[in-house]
């Protein structure tokens, strides 16, 4: 992949993916994510997490109001639903979150939102736009680093 498959193919300007892309090619490289299938899935999850690579920041589908106000989503029983959410919110601790997190893929833990979005997401910006602060460039890489370490199921390198 370069920098306009990317750009494309996660529907980027190319300014926003000037500043995305050498951050996105050294994470696939460091941790071999290098199939168009794998790429195309990793860049998603991350789109989809930085509100389309606007933010560095926890996603607030995860907030506790979300995940009681879907609730009624989850299939089975009530007390099945209550089970579930609970098991998400145990899984969110010991992956490291610490938030109500996953709440909406309890089942078995082989999904990629399982890999992750646990543990990724505890960095928080408020009020700055990924660009305007020098810094922010070092926490996009470290904070795609950690996302494809969850991603890839743990393994370093």
């Amino acid at each position: 992949m370069n920098k306009d498959t990317f750009s494309k193919a996660a529907a980027l300007p190319p300014a926003l993916a000037d500043r995305w892309w050498p951050h996105i090619e050294a994470t696939c490289k460091r941790f071999g994510i290098f199939t168009p299938a794998q790429q195309a899935a990793f860049i998603a999850q991350i789109g989809h997490e930085s509100g389309g690579f606007a933010r560095v920041t926890e996603s607030f589908n995860y907030a506790p109001a979300g995940a009681l106000v879907s609730l009624r989503f989850i299939p089975g029983t009530p007390v099945q639903r209550v089970a579930a959410l609970l098991l998400g919110i145990a899984c969110a601790h010991y992956l490291g979150n610490g938030v109500i997190a996953l709440w909406h893929v309890p089942a078995g833990l082989e999904s990629d939102a399982i890999k992750f979005i646990a543990g990724v997401f505890g960095l928080t910006i408020v009020g700055y736009a990924y660009g305007e602060l020098p810094a922010l460039r070092r926490l996009v890489h470290d904070w795609l680093q950690q996302a494809a370490q969850r991603w890839m199921g743990g393994r370093k390198e």
